[in-house]
């Protein structure tokens, strides 16, 4: 019998604590509720939540056109860069176009030359 008063002792101390300790956690966090919306209102009413806001909205406007106006300016360098390697390989097939071109003269020269020299032989041979 002693140890089952005991226990139950021991049980309803447990609970009584833990009854306690959330009397003292509620009351801290009403507590604190109080005062942070005590904090806001005081900053409200000094105009300080407003005039901050009002300055990060113009520092925003002011990153946001800055970036708009960073990503216009590469656009445009891209657009140039883009520009110039089209004129590059404009230029370079140009120039495999004239080599081309010079090599085919070439060999048809060359090829003439050839055949002007079997012709010349053919007509020494026979002499």
């Amino acid at each position: 019998m002693n140890l089952i008063g005991a226990i139950a002792r021991r049980h309803m101390r447990m609970e009584v604590f833990t009854r306690i300790r959330l009397v003292a956690r509620e009351r801290f966090l009403e507590a604190n509720a109080e005062r942070i919306i005590t904090n806001l209102f005081r900053l409200m009413r000094q105009n300080i939540v407003t005039r901050s806001f009002s300055k990060w909205r113009v520092r925003a406007y002011t990153e946001v056109v800055r970036e708009m106006v960073q990503r216009r300016e590469q656009l445009q360098q891209t657009i140039m860069r883009h520009r110039h390697e089209a004129e590059v390989m404009e230029a370079h097939k140009q120039a495999k176009a004239m080599r081309i071109l010079r090599q085919r003269t070439q060999r048809e020269v060359t090829n003439a030359w050839i055949q002007m020299a079997k012709i010349m032989k053919a007509i020494r041979v026979k002499e």
